[in-house]
């Protein structure tokens, strides 16, 4: 009877280990990563972008999916990740499901409808943010002085401030749930492009035509047709450029809020900006909505370029952002698209803007509001 029973307790040992392993091996599958995170996953609607469907965020984004990534790492920086793996949860970190992931990755030839549903994901999801240049202050504040003071926000050391470490970019936009500026965004899309199959290329962006130190970074995608088309999803202030613009002189494009976007040859406009001559050829500019009779210059670039994650001139871009930009460094700022218009959360405020019209703004006289407002709306927990 002891060895019968010795016998039934081995069984029932073997089988407890077997349904175990049963559950690890579902949970630690490519296609079940997405939902080993006790269930994350944000509220959503299926919306179509471009002709690609995809799941973009609701209004509140506080509950959006936070992929853990310690389910396939022990790392902090995201070194050890496959760059499939991780391409697979930045889809899923813009938006896309299992289904669309796994469609997008097999494709043999990309669209420009995928393109733009990508571009959309993107900028629904990730929003266009300043806050890693300072350490902000705890909470339980009773007043606004501790929000609009900005000697109240400290700076950041300079070995945390934002780099052009994409896999440090990555990591924070993936892992973090977080957003960036330019440098960040734009290089992080540019690698997700790469992967998926695109053929993308970096190239330095002077906004206004004017700055002394051109500080900023667009994307151009070659071999969707036969001219390139140019991608930003890091211009987040003022408004953002939701559609994808292939490099055409003189043709008009609109976005879904009634911008209107066009290219004009750089050598055309020497007369009036001819700081940097010779090294952008191309010119965006914008029409606005709220403004029909200004026709204003966005930036330039060179529709050329093709420039290394840590160019010396991008280098120089950044130093200036971290150091001298008063729209980066006097106060906080954090921008999210919507498919209205965007929302912007400000030293004190959050607003809604649809086609440049402020349509909703609330007050937030604590730094507790503030820090609730940018989790609920914009899906942000700061550390």
């Amino acid at each position: 009877h002891l060895k019968a029973l010795a016998i039934l307790c081995v069984l029932l040992l073997l089988r407890q280990v077997d349904g175990f392993l049963a559950v690890v091996t579902k949970y630690t599958s490519s296609t079940e990563i997405g939902t080993c995170t006790a269930n994350l996953k944000s509220r959503s609607h299926t919306t179509k972008h471009g002709g690609v469907l995809m799941s973009s965020a609701a209004s509140s984004s506080a509950d959006k999916t936070n992929i853990a990534y310690s389910i396939v790492n022990d790392g902090d920086d995201g070194e050890d990740y496959d760059d499939l793996l991780l391409a697979r949860l930045y889809l899923k970190r813009i938006g896309f499901s299992d289904e669309e992931i796994a469609s997008i990755l097999h494709k043999e030839e990309m669209t420009t409808l995928d393109l733009q549903g990508l571009v959309s994901g993107h900028l629904l999801n990730v929003p266009f943010e300043n806050l890693d240049l300072m350490t902000h202050p705890s909470g339980e504040f009773t007043g606004v002085e501790s929000l609009t003071t900005v000697s109240l926000i400290e700076r950041k050391a300079e070995s945390d401030l934002p780099s052009l470490d994409v896999k440090r970019s990555l990591h924070k936009i993936v892992h973090r749930n977080r957003g960036g500026f330019c440098y960040e965004v734009n290089l992080s899309f540019c690698w997700l492009l790469h992967q998926i199959g695109f053929k993308a290329r970096l190239a330095l962006s002077d906004v206004s035509c004017k700055q002394e130190h051109p500080a900023h970074v667009v994307i151009l995608v070659d071999g969707l047709m036969d001219i390139p088309i140019l991608v930003d999803v890091g211009f987040g202030c003022p408004g953002v450029c939701d559609v994808i613009l292939p490099l055409e002189y003189d043709t008009i494009y609109s976005d879904l809020h009634g911008d209107e976007f066009s290219f004009i040859p750089q050598a055309s406009r020497l007369d009036d900006y001819p700081l940097h001559e010779g090294r952008f050829d191309t010119i965006l500019y914008r029409r606005r909505v709220d403004s029909p009779d200004e026709i204003l210059p966005m930036y330039r670039f060179h529709s050329e370029d093709d420039l290394d994650n840590d160019a010396l001139e991008f280098q120089r871009g950044l130093q200036y952002v971290l150091t001298t930009s008063t729209t980066f460094n006097e106060k906080r700022l954090c921008v999210i698209s919507t498919e209205r218009g965007h929302i912007t959360l400000g030293s004190d405020y959050v607003k809604w803007v649809e086609r440049w019209e402020t349509v909703t703004e609330k007050h937030l006289p604590t730094e507790d509001d503030w820090r609730a407002a940018l989790l609920n709306y914009f899906g942000v927990r700061l550390e």
